[in-house]
């Protein structure tokens, strides 16, 4: 099968930012491949092997492009024995930057440890040992606190603890890992700082706005119920659903009202008063319930605004008391981020050691500096290797962080040959301090390609899902169409998002299955071992719970999969052109945690085979 009109745009770009909005099972790592093979063959516009990067998420993915790669350019010199050029290229190949990020900033670390401050022999920490630093670094200055500021001990805790001085030390961490992910970290945190020591009238402003939305939000759900019950001719309870719609439509005009004093708008916004609900006798089942379903909607938005107003309705003297309080709290938290920041490169230095953190904030430090006017702008260092380097290609680009997109602009030409490959639906490392809005905004800031001058940075999406039958895909973009939006996932699930089933599969009926378990009848198909009870025995009542519906749900599970296996209808795409039967390796069982996969397992193994539940993978 060739390729799409997208994946060819993506092969065959240059000369400009391309970034490739790139769908599950939309054949990246093909049009990846192909790109590399055109760039590393390309005789007229010549780029070396050695001059090409191609940073990947994981060394897994590294060694299947190079291996790939190798594999291309073995085929295509059989079919050209005497092109000195695929010779080259064949031979260096090895000299490419294929890695993962923090592979390429190790090497060039040391290549460069006299111009980093480091020895060249360093060795790199491991996560465990990373941690045991942070953890001795935090404790050691919790001491120090202890003894030069007491009081600043006190308020951090009494701010952010109820007085529990280990969940102080998870505060500092959490703060710590979070800051030295960024660039020039400690600039950033006191252009923060500097903005709590001016006027508060942004923050109000952006406070008002959000109350405006929660307006907004309670005047739709109002129409919804409105609307409930104008469907059974309530048309009393209508009336109050119309009005309380009013209001809060109202109310979100006007607190944006700037001519009006901010307390007053405040008040505005506080003084709503439900009335209560005129009586409605429904005449049948189906009435009953939009009854309870309007109700229970009302009663919801009813609470959700007397939380709202008790707790978090903040007037002008509230907001200068809470400026006041969280900059002296910001103050203390980088003071103490500058001091742990010490103390672990302290033991660093003696043990000789970088961590996985300190390849991109030593690589920041090698090809980043300050101009005069606070500027990032390129060292010597980075202007020659972006020279140097004629291409680079980032996979799995939703997932980098600030420090990572820094460093690959810096070694780039100006980002005209950088190429980037996403898909904002699969970030799933903002733990890690990735930062999915790099990738949104890239999208935002670029132009469809189609549209594109020769130097616009510009988008291709290749959305074609060849992976997945039809039913599949049309499910997952119908959930998705629901539930994800730029407010919960970053992007609206639009045209430009939703997959486009492109895989052939025999004609059958594939509808998406929600299975409804029912505990009490599936339990007794279980027959469990007493050391097994004791154990469950053990856990909590809460635990007890969980347990008797994983005993539930593996009975299902176990039911679905032995159907599954055992109809020829069940068939799975083995490449473009082949189909097979369903096997025991192509499913695939996620749990909320590793434990209830665990347990999972132990009983699906009760009704199936061990091969099947051999292929149970749990999500961590």
């Amino acid at each position: 099968m060739g390729f799409t009109e997208g994946q060819i745009n993506a092969i065959n770009a240059r000369g400009q930012s391309i970034l490739v909005s790139a769908g599950a099972g939309s054949g990246k790592t093909s049009v990846l491949i192909e790109r590399l093979i055109k760039i590393l063959s390309d005789e007229e516009n010549k780029t070396p092997a050695e001059k090409v990067i191609v940073v990947t998420f994981t060394k897994d993915a590294a060694s299947q492009i190079r291996q790939r790669l190798s594999a291309a350019l073995e085929k295509k010199l059989s079919e050209e024995p005497d092109n000195l050029w695929l010779m080259t290229q064949q031979s260096n190949l090895c000299f490419a930057k294929i890695s993962t990020i923090h592979s390429f900033c190790f090497d060039m670390i040391r290549d460069n440890a006299e111009l980093a401050g480091v020895s060249a022999d360093f060795r790199i920490a491991d996560e465990n040992e990373e941690k045991i630093m942070i953890s001795s670094a935090i404790k050691t200055v919790i001491g120090n606190i202890s003894l030069r500021s007491p009081e600043m001990k006190n308020e951090l805790r009494d701010f952010f603890c109820n007085k529990k001085e280990y969940e102080l030390s998870e505060v500092f961490e959490k703060f710590y890992n979070y800051a030295v992910s960024m660039p020039f970290y400690e600039d950033i945190l006191s252009e923060i700082l500097e903005g709590f020591s001016g006027s508060t009238d942004e923050i109000k402003k952006e406070y008002v706005r959000i109350l405006s939305e929660q307006a907004e939000e309670f005047a739709e759900t109002a129409l919804f119920c409105k609307e409930f019950a104008e469907s059974v001719s309530a048309l009393a309870v209508s009336n109050t659903f119309e009005n309380e719609y009013n209001l809060f439509r109202s109310i979100a005009e006007k607190i944006k009202d700037e001519k009006i004093l901010y307390d007053d708008r405040i008040a505005m916004f506080g003084g709503v008063d439900f009335k209560r609900m005129p009586s409605f006798k429904p005449e049948n089942v189906i009435e009953d319930g939009v009854k309870t379903q309007y109700t229970a909607l009302r009663n919801r938005y009813k609470d959700k605004y007397k939380r709202l107003c008790k707790d978090h309705l903040f007037r002008n003297s509230d907001i200068e008391d809470d400026r006041e309080i969280h900059e002296k709290i910001l103050s203390y938290l980088i003071e103490i981020v500058k001091e742990i920041d010490d103390e672990i490169y302290a033991m660093k230095e003696e043990k000789n050691v970088l961590t996985f953190s300190d390849a991109e904030r030593v690589s920041v430090k090698l090809l980043c500096r300050k101009d005069e006017n606070g500027n990032i702008a390129k060292t010597e260092l980075a202007e020659s290797l972006s020279k140097y380097y004629g291409e680079i290609m980032i996979d799995e680009y939703q997932d980098s962080n600030a420090m990572q997109d820094l460093i690959f602009r810096m070694l780039s030409k100006n980002s005209e040959n950088l190429f980037a490959v996403g898909d904002i639906k699969q970030s799933i490392y903002r733990f890690r301090q990735s930062d999915p809005t790099i990738f949104v905004n890239a999208l935002k800031s670029a132009v469809e390609y189609d549209d594109a001058g020769e130097k616009d940075p510009a988008v291709i999406r290749l959305n074609d899902n060849f992976r997945s039958s039809e039913d599949v895909v049309n499910f997952v973009n119908f959930t998705f169409s629901l539930i994800m939006s730029e407010k919960v996932g970053e992007i609206d699930y639009s045209d430009n998002q939703s997959l486009k089933a492109s895989a052939e599969y025999p004609e059958q009926d594939r509808a998406t299955e929600i299975i409804i378990v029912n505990e009490e009848e599936e339990e007794e198909s279980f027959e469990e071992d007493s050391s097994e009870e004791n154990s469950d025995d053990e856990n909590s009542d809460e635990e007890e719970i969980d347990v008797k519906a994983v005993k539930s749900e593996a009975f299902a599970v176990a039911m679905k999969i032995k159907e599954m296996l055992s109809s020829a209808e069940n068939t799975v795409r083995v490449d473009n052109e082949t189909l097979r039967r369903c096997q025991p390796k192509d499913i695939c069982i996620l749990t909320r945690t590793r434990s209830a996969g665990f347990s999972l397992n132990k009983k699906v193994q009760m009704k199936i085979e061990r091969t099947i539940a051999n292929s149970i993978v749990t999500r961590k």
